[in-house]
């Protein structure tokens, strides 16, 4: 028969507290309820205290432009990641090489550590390059990490906000808006019209050709859809501020890249000159370069 007293070896404070809970009826926390951080961990592929070790890095060259990065372990979990600056995917390739025999033998889930330490620890730090490098590292570990714990990475980021996410398409013409607005899209980029390369300062006719062909998308789409215009940071300072007043009356949804955005105090200027959102992006990387981006456009900063 089987005993009623448990032996000695096999009582825990997690076991007594659930004990003690599940006989208060469940009033405060049932036993399955008290049990099941307990059964997450045994239910996840690589216990906590199991060794896991990086062993290898692949890098794949994908045509015509992409590198992909898959980062093997000892527990056959692989992490994949993209660390990829567009036209320079060779040397990218060549940068995570460098940093594999750093990351030989290391455990995958001390993510932020090895951030540190391979951004950190180099005489010259981030640039293009080496912060592409390593944001592909970064996400491969996190990927690891995620499959390691039997969850998905955006669990241990904090969770979802949001079961839902807009998305645009791209149309320069009226024809591609119509077509995209049969498919159910609500949001649209376009790139400013021009007949030439643009210029330092164009004329006006120029100017009024680049609001007039945006108006013509914002009368196919109406006052229900969202267009936004990117001008891919390559227009000078002058002529954006230009375009941008010419645009306003069609209410772009946001204007991308009106210069060049590592020009951060033109770009803080021309973001104060207008109602209008501004957007800027994939060419300033790490939390490093936007502050002192932010301390540039106070003054902090020659």
């Amino acid at each position: 028969m089987r005993s009623s007293n448990p032996a000695p070896s096999t009582l825990s404070r997690r076991s007594v507290l659930a004990g003690a809970f599940a006989t208060l009826g469940g009033a405060v926390l049932s036993s399955a309820e008290a049990q099941a951080p307990e059964q997450a961990r045994r239910d996840a592929p690589v216990a906590a205290k199991d060794p896991l070790k990086i062993t290898r890095l692949e890098t794949f060259l994908v045509k015509p432009r992409w590198l992909f990065l898959k980062i093997h372990t000892n527990a056959g979990i692989v992490g994949l990641g993209e660390p990829i600056l567009e036209g320079r995917a060779q040397t990218c390739a060549q940068a995570v090489k460098e940093v594999e025999p750093y990351l030989i033998g290391k455990d995958p889930r001390q993510v932020v550590h090895h951030w540190q330490a391979i951004y950190r620890h180099a005489f010259y730090r981030g640039g293009p390059i080496l912060t592409s490098a390593l944001s592909g590292i970064d996400i491969a570990l996190w990927d690891i990490k995620g499959k390691a714990l039997g969850v998905p990475v955006y669990e241990l980021l904090g969770g979802p906000t949001r079961q839902r996410v807009r998305v645009y398409a791209h149309a320069r013409t009226p024809e591609a808006l119509k077509a995209g607005l049969a498919r159910g899209f609500t949001a649209f980029k376009t790139g400013p019209a021009k007949r030439r390369p643009s210029r330092y300062l164009e004329t006006p006719a120029e100017v009024r050709y680049a609001a007039d062909q945006f108006g013509e998308l914002r009368r196919t789409a109406g006052d229900d859809v969202d267009i936004a215009i990117d001008f891919h940071g390559a227009i000078s300072p002058a002529l954006a501020k230009i375009l941008i007043t010419a645009l306003e009356p069609y209410h772009p949804m946001f204007i991308e890249e009106p210069i060049n955005c590592q020009n951060h105090d033109v770009m803080a200027e021309i973001a104060r000159g207008t109602h209008l959102p501004i957007a800027t992006g994939e060419r300033v990387f790490t939390k490093y370069r936007l502050i002192y981006r932010d301390a540039q456009i106070v003054g902090q900063f020659p």
